[in-house]
């Protein structure tokens, strides 16, 4: 049975992890978007299973804000978040 986290509804479809950080609530993954098949990576930040905070999320938040702005062959690229139960995630390309 897959032991990875659904996001069928974001859209995505995990195929693998690449890393984590479980003491602080950070898993990356290997995904495809559903209409495409288009690879990305899903960083999962789980704010409730670590001892983050809230002000993480906020700092989190600029970090998306400054990759929205970042126009670079060396950069993944930003493509999208959502919230989770317990945290959110974070798409970029992968690369």
């Amino acid at each position: 049975m897959n032991k990875f986290p659904e996001f069928e509804c974001q859209g995505y479809q995990v195929e693998k992890e690449l890393g984590s950080n479980r003491a602080g609530g950070r898993v990356t993954y290997l995904a495809r978007v559903i209409t495409n098949r288009q690879p990305v990576v899903i960083k999962q930040f789980q704010f409730v299973k670590s001892d983050s905070s809230w002000s993480d999320y906020n700092a989190h938040e600029r970090e998306i804000q400054v990759l929205q702005g970042l126009k670079h062959s060396g950069i993944p690229r930003y493509l999208d978040s959502f919230e989770t139960p317990d945290g959110f995630c974070m798409v970029q390309e992968y690369k």
